[in-house]
């Protein structure tokens, strides 16, 4: 949401000037393609959720009572 909001910023207001003598135009343009932003958004809710959903199927399967049993 940050990014998201700096990129809005720079938008609407142009904060980040770019020196004309350098570059071909006054100031960062931003291009808002939604369906790529969307697509990097959902495939990082995705890998968060499988980095957590797979210890926890593993931890599911130690049974406590054999995690806790001392052996001699």
């Amino acid at each position: 949401m940050v990014g998201l909001g700096i990129c809005f910023l720079q938008d609407r207001f142009k904060l980040i000037p770019l020196d004309p003598k350098n570059y071909f135009m006054s100031y960062v343009p931003i291009v808002w393609d939604w369906p790529t932003i969307l697509a990097l958004n959902g495939a990082t809710v995705l890998l968060i959720a499988l980095v957590l959903w797979l210890p926890t199927i593993i931890i599911n399967r130690i049974q406590p009572v054999k995690a806790l049993a001392f052996k001699k």
